[in-house]
């Protein structure tokens, strides 16, 4: 499927043939723009385009 970057991908493996079947690919989430939690940041600071990064960094720290 030659993805690029982070994603998950969910599939089911049919037990008569052992081949794998995708029925879903999605992006990790916080990790791309499009995703409702970067919106809501970005919509809160932005002109810092790192502020999700930054957050997610210090609640692991």
């Amino acid at each position: 499927m030659d993805l690029g970057g982070l994603s998950r991908i969910d599939f089911k493996l049919n037990k008569r043939d052992n081949i794998p079947y995708v029925f879903d690919i999605a992006s990790i989430p916080y990790l791309t723009k499009y995703d409702a939690c970067y919106q809501s940041v970005h919509s809160l600071f932005p002109d810092d385009s790192e502020a999700l990064y930054k957050m997610i960094i210090g609640s692991a720290l």
